[in-house]
């Protein structure tokens, strides 16, 4: 256990404070992960594959001064590999003790292909191995699942919003759909052909049993699974507009449950009409991928995206049902400004002080003291040269004789 330290960082001029954690963290964070019921506890994952949990002293993080302790724990088990996905869920595998109430598990899986469950309050305990777990409970996976050379990797893990399913996607763009009751294996689906990025389940109470997976493919696509059991299941929709750009993160809307958006390699996001396929909107700003895209909490026509261009861009829809055009409001043209105050700097690239310099121009008549030049006239000392009978003197080397010959030059 260490004691991370928080640094605040307050300006007059933000809206915002900025409480940076540090301090036990030795690499790049890839994932973080808020426990949900406890709004005092974050969990994250880094590129080197550890895996921590910062718990902060208050429950209430807005209207406290995070000035001070925070307490971080690293867990015994880390991934070879940079952690792809974090989420808690209270769902234990089957022959093993029930999550307490409130204290959920910690499921991760990294680029190692290995899926891990981690037990919060236990950060050394040994993880269970969901891999080896779900092949020694589905016997017919052992194709997927094994530790064989060769065996496609695991890319994502992810429950359904109610925890009755969780889904796993692969490295050769397969899912998988397993009970969250049994871990036994409902169905699989193979419509993408490259490397999963992200699954994820729709919020609403109206369509808990769908998902949506996106891939390297360019493709994002929605699986309907509400009448799994009845062993009826299909692609209910597939979303191409990326071109062959891998789509790298997609999210719900939380206010309207048929809008789903996309982000891509192609710098673009979509925000899609999950019921028609249809593109409602296409943003365009960013100059580089966008890795990650979310909608704002409280307000349903603003989404968010970052991406490798190293701006969190900040976006205002026109009307979601609509077709017509985005009304954009993007956050980084306010540091772009500050270009504009180089413009100013412009100003300075006339740099009317060096004009004073060209006056140094005038300097040019000490060119005139190119006279000197006819110091060279000294040329004349040469005829000491007949000194050079003294070459024998030049055994007594470093001309430093010489030197006193330059004292003959006032004269």
């Amino acid at each position: 256990m260490d004691k991370g330290q928080v640094r605040q960082e307050r300006e007059a001029d933000r809206p915002y404070v900025i409480d940076t954690l540090w301090k036990g963290i030795d690499s790049k964070v890839t994932v973080v992960e808020w426990h949900p019921s406890s709004s005092n506890i974050l969990a994250y994952g880094t590129e080197k594959g550890c895996i921590g949990i910062y718990t902060f002293k208050t429950d209430d993080l807005r209207n406290s001064n995070l000035e001070g302790v925070a307490v971080t724990q690293l867990f015994g088990t880390r991934h070879s590999k940079s952690v792809y996905t974090l989420q808690f869920a209270p769902v234990s595998p089957p022959g093993y003790d029930t999550p307490e109430v409130g204290n959920p598990l910690l499921y991760t899986c990294g680029g190692d292909g290995v899926m891990n469950i981690l037990d919060p309050l236990n950060p050394q305990k040994p993880a269970i191995k969901l891999n080896e777990l779900l092949l020694e409970l589905n016997p017919d996976l052992e194709p997927e699942f094994s530790k064989a050379r060769g065996t496609p990797k695991k890319s994502e893990l992810r429950f359904s919003t109610d925890f009755s399913l969780f889904a796993v996607g692969s490295t050769t763009g397969k899912i998988f759909v397993f009970s969250s009751h049994t871990f036994l294996m409902k169905t699989t689906f193979h419509e993408h052909n490259k490397l999963v990025n992200r699954i994820r389940w729709s919020t609403h109470d109206s369509n808990l049993n769908s998902f949506a997976s996106c891939s390297g493919d360019g493709k994002v696509i929605l699986y309907d699974v509400k009448n799994i059991d009845q062993d009826n299941k299909g692609v209910t929709r597939v979303f191409q507009k990326h071109g062959s750009s891998a789509v790298l993160d997609i999210a719900w809307s939380p206010f309207r449950c048929q809008t789903l958006m996309s982000c891509s390699d192609d710098k673009r996001v979509q925000i899609w009409n999950a019921e028609t396929s249809e593109s409602l909107f296409t943003l365009s700003g960013h100059v580089n991928s966008v890795f990650t895209c979310c909608w704002h909490p409280t307000e349903e026509n603003v989404v968010i995206t970052g991406s490798s261009d190293q701006t969190v861009r900040f976006w205002m829809l026109g009307s979601p049902d609509s077709n017509e055009n985005v009304q954009i409001s993007q956050t980084p043209e306010t540091p772009e400004t500050p270009e504009t105050l180089e413009i100013p700097e412009t100003p300075e690239t006339p740099e009317t002080p060096e004009t004073p310099e060209t006056s140094e121009t005038p300097e040019t008549p000490e060119t005139s003291e190119t006279p000197e030049t006819p110091e060279t006239p000294e040329t004349p000392e040469t005829p000491e040269t007949p000194e050079t009978p003294e070459t024998p003197e030049t055994p007594e080397t470093p001309e430093t004789p010489e030197t006193p010959e330059t004292p003959e030059t006032p004269e």
